[in-house]
């Protein structure tokens, strides 16, 4: 009997690199560009796709240093903290992956430097997530970015009021 395929996770994998077969979807070249364009505190480092060199391996876990996480989207301000943000898509309603997240989340704010892991979730992002499935309208953006901003605040990264030039500029890559 054929083994059952987990088609969810495939068609999320499908969906994300449907847009020209690249490594970064859409909603999260849109979340990276609102960070560098409206980032308020200074940002050392602002990376996508990022796998942290310095890790020290966990007991009991598969997360190591050869095999360590790899995050959508990477900052370090200026204070040398830390910031993992993490794209969840629906795959990540299954079991299996709620597991490997908590893994990895529990695995860098045990680290010996300083790590906050934020969790973008499509839920309750949804005009963020909406990149990934179509270009935005202005509108959208705007909401897109007051997504972002809210769910950064909590943990003290502040972004300003983009201005119209910024406005135009991520317009220009991410509306209609």
């Amino acid at each position: 009997m054929p083994v059952k395929i987990n088609t969810t996770r495939s068609r999320a994998k499908k969906g994300m690199r449907k847009k020209g077969d690249t490594k970064y979807r859409p909603e999260q070249i849109l979340a990276h560009d609102i960070i560098e364009s409206c980032s308020i505190s200074k940002l050392r480092k602002l990376e996508m796709e990022f796998s942290p060199a310095d890790i020290v391996p966990l007991e009991g876990t598969n997360l190591t240093g050869d095999r360590s996480p790899r995050l959508d989207i990477y900052f370090q301000t200026q204070d040398f903290v830390n910031y993992a943000i993490r794209l969840n898509g629906p795959y990540h309603d299954e079991k299996k992956q709620e597991r490997k997240d908590y893994v990895q989340k529990v695995f860098l704010e045990m680290q010996p430097e300083k790590w906050i892991v934020i969790d973008f979730n499509y839920v309750t992002m949804q005009n963020l997530f909406k990149r990934n499935l179509r270009k935005l309208t202005l509108t959208e953006l705007i909401l897109a970015y007051n997504e972002v901003k809210k769910y950064l605040i909590p943990f003290g990264v502040n972004l300003s009021t983009p201005t119209e030039e910024i406005l135009k500029k991520l317009a220009l890559s991410h509306c209609n």
